[in-house]
């Protein structure tokens, strides 16, 4: 995987820029930065882009690096998108843009083109300047050498300057000075043995951790804070615990980048929360979608996993969301067997429930993307093959049926590799692959399937790592891709690398992650133990407090339905989100969230005031460490309100708004605003699809599956008449009145499946 633009609708960069770049990709060298460009709409951009250096001829592609395997996720969170360049395929520009706030490398080792990157690292700067450095494990050049100068200006902008020669820490190494409120979070610091560059800390860079490889020896720094930049050794990043097989923050990452990056407060992007709440969404995946319960007695009618799916997971929650994905395959008799009808049946019946939105996980449930990056159906012909004569003499089935189908389609070759494959790329193997049949035909076949209601997601089978072709396949056919990803973080695995990015970038494609690891992970794919979905619950609760680190995602697949222990398990998680303060979405939307949170753009246009643009689909922002400050309504634009959270702000942004604009003030207020000259909404069980307010009424469009509560922030005594609308005919009136406190709560009906209207007339 290769470097690839952040957000396709990022606009073009300046002429002078683009020039420099493209010079320096045709040259391969690394020229002198060009004088910096910095107008005065430049100068206001919030930069949220991390150029994230990695050496792929050492890591491979962006999903193997450790950048995006362990430090994206934090900044992620912090409200920054990393935008990735592999350094043994060429340069990295020498002037960034002004949306790149640093640069980030990862490197275990000297780079094979080190003398050009020094050169670059000492001289690469950011319209406006002010370009940040952070580099983990190695500096990428070799400390011992010079390189014309090159080397202590770049290692100056770490904070750094060679101290002495490379050392050996060993058993009487010890640790000179450790901040323990950055050092230790998740596992305590222990010297690692081995070879180390002496670097320390230049002035006024600050250490952060100090060793001596002696009693005597000259001390050197693990750990550096500077005015441009960071640097963290090895040692002092991640540790692997190779039992548990999770790798723990020695330092804290959060508090690192926050000190490293040191831009002034701005609002973040979120994605886990909407109006005030956590979000909620709900996947199910087609394994076990056939399978037959297990017979209690001789000659039970026994039932598939789709039909207990509908009866026990699906129906009886008609208040939650759920996103189905139906693998087309398993519908066709002539490909998955008899019970393929009964399947279908179930899948249409599923489709005709209010709650429930059709998606689809392809035709022939791919595990293998990469095989089919470049289809050779002669090879995956000769796979077949092979997995012919590698199968049990006795075994029947999938193989032996997929190899009889498509041999009469294909002439087989006649040599056959000595390699064999444990498994097939691809369940349903009889018609050649074909990419439009696993996904816009899917798609089209389950909207089909579903009376016309569009089939709006898909989601990514096996490895989920689908290329870039295949992305841009769903994309086209208007869906929304999700899968991949997620994690668990509980007292079981207590490692924030553990949970995934947001989403991973291929071919200029963004492929959205799962926020959380669904059932299978925690049942080894449904093997044992049976009952260890029920660990789920602590993944929510740890991922929601102190931080909010995720929305509630609950995936599951049919599988789940067939037995005891999983089905008990989805149903108490389906109940812990029916008693927990969320807003229920589909998947789909969180989609297209995540997408708003890596195109939007912050401006500043005051001391306090930000505008958000490009932002999609994404409704929050989020103020950390807003304790003394509040939302000022009076002088923002396009928002619905805010809600405070421990010492954190989240402000509802208006749908219908494409530029908000953001205010803050100086304000303690309990409830996160101030300057009411009209109802601010406080949070909200439904999803607000369109806004429009007055000084004294309020017209919204509300999504929901359930009877909900809405909590608004008004004029004390101030009287509303309330005026629901479904489908355009009167649905339910009524009367509130916000109380002493100028607390508001709305009862809204059941909408039945549809849209809401629902307007607010107040006496004022």
């Amino acid at each position: 995987m290769r470097s690839a633009p952040l957000d396709p609708t990022r606009p073009v960069r300046r002429a002078a820029a683009a020039l420099v770049v493209a010079l320096a990709l045709l040259t391969g060298g690394f020229s002198a930065s060009p004088a910096l460009a910095c107008d005065e709409d430049t100068a206001r951009l919030v930069p949220r882009t991390i150029l994230a250096l990695h050496d792929g001829g050492r890591e491979g592609a962006v999903r193997q690096t450790r950048l995006h395997r362990a430090a994206e996720m934090i900044l992620n969170h912090m409200g920054y998108v990393l935008d990735y360049h592999d350094v043994a395929a060429g340069p990295p520009p020498p002037l960034l843009p002004a949306e790149v706030a640093a640069t980030l490398s990862w490197f275990d080792a000297p780079l094979a083109r080190d003398a050009d990157f020094a050169r670059w690292a000492a001289s690469v700067e950011r319209d406006c300047g002010g370009l940040r450095m952070i580099a983990f494990d190695h500096v990428g050049i070799r400390p011992e050498l010079a390189y014309d100068g090159q080397r202590d200006a770049y290692l100056s902008r770490l904070g750094l300057r060679v101290s002495g020669g490379e050392t050996a820490l060993g058993v009487l190494s010890r640790t000179v000075a450790m901040d323990a409120a950055m050092i230790g979070h998740e596992t305590p610091f222990d010297i690692e043995p081995g070879r180390h560059a002496a670097l320390e800390a230049v002035p006024p860079a600050r250490s952060l951790l100090r060793v001596e490889a002696a009693p005597g020896a000259p001390a050197f720094d693990l750990v550096v804070l500077g005015p441009r930049g960071a640097f963290a050794d090895s040692s002092a990043t991640l540790r692997h615990d190779a039992r548990g097989g999770l790798s723990f923050w020695v330092l804290d990452p959060f508090a690192f980048f926050e000190a490293a990056l040191g831009q002034p407060p701005a609002p973040v992007p979120d994605v886990t929360t909407e109006g005030g709440r956590r979000l909620f969404f709900s996947v199910v995946r087609p394994e076990g979608w056939l399978v037959a319960e297990p017979a209690l007695r001789f000659g039970q009618e026994t039932r598939i996993g789709s039909e207990l799916l509908l009866d026990r997971l699906v129906a009886p929650y008609p208040d939650l969301p759920v996103s189905i994905g139906v693998l087309t395959g398993d519908l066709d008799a002539t490909l998955a067997g008899p019970e393929a009808p009964r399947g279908r049946v179930a899948a249409r019946a599923l489709f005709a429930l209010p709650q429930v939105r059709p998606g689809t996980a392809g035709h022939s449930l791919v595990r293998t993307w990469a095989f089919f990056d470049g289809y050779d159906p002669a090879r995956e012909a000769q796979l077949l093959r092979e997995l012919r004569g590698a199968a049990d003499p006795g075994a029947a089935g999938l193989i032996g049926a997929a190899v009889r189908t498509l041999e009469r389609a294909l002439p087989l070759p006649a040599p056959v590799a000595a390699g064999r494959m444990a498994e097939a790329p691809r369940r349903y193997m009889r018609d050649p692959f074909d990419l439009w049949r696993e996904t816009a035909g899917a798609l089209a076949e389950v909207s089909e399937l579903a009376g016309g209601r569009p089939a709006g997601f898909h989601l990514w089978t096996g490895d989920a790592s689908p290329h870039a072709d295949a992305m841009a396949a769903v994309a086209e056919a208007g869906a929304a891709g999700l899968g991949g990803g997620g994690g668990i973080y509980n007292r079981f695995a207590p490692a924030l690398s553990n949970l995934s990015a947001y989403a991973v970038r291929e071919g200029g494609q963004l492929q959205v992650y799962n926020a959380l690891s669904g059932d299978e992970a925690y049942t080894g794919f449904w093997t044992t133990p049976e009952h260890g979905f029920h660990a789920f619950a602590d993944t929510v609760r740890a991922t929601g407090s102190p931080r909010r680190l995720r929305p509630f995602q609950l995936g599951f697949a049919a599988s789940s339905a067939l037995s005891f222990g999983t089905r008990t398990a989805v149903e108490a998680a389906l109940g812990l989100a029916r008693a927990s303060p969320v807003l229920p979405v589909a998947a789909a939307d969180y989609v297209r969230i995540v997408e708003g949170f890596h195109s939007a753009r912050l401006r500043r246009e005051g001391e306090r005031a930000w505008r958000i643009t490009n932002r999609g689909a994404l409704q929050t922002l989020r103020v950390e460490r807003a304790a003394g400050l509040a939302l000022d309504l009076a002088a923002s634009r396009g928002v619905l309100g805010a809600v405070r959270e421990e010492d954190r702000l989240y402000i509802a942004l208006n749908p219908s708004d494409p530029e908000p604009l953001v205010a803050l003030a100086e304000d303690p207020a309990p409830l996160g605003m101030r300057g009411l000259d009209r109802p601010a909404l406080v949070s909200s069980r439904f999803r607000v699809l369109d806004f429009e307010a007055g000084r004294c009424r309020i017209a919204l469009r509300l999504q929901g599956w359930a009877p909900g509560v809405m909590d608004w922030q008004a004029r004390p005594g101030t009287r509303f008449a309330i005026d629901v609308r479904r489908l355009g005919t009167s649905y339910a009136v009524g009367s509130a009145i916000a109380d002493p406190e100028g607390r508001l709560s709305i009862q809204i009906p059941d909408p039945q499946g549809a849209d809401l209207d629902v307007t607010l007339d107040g006496d004022c």
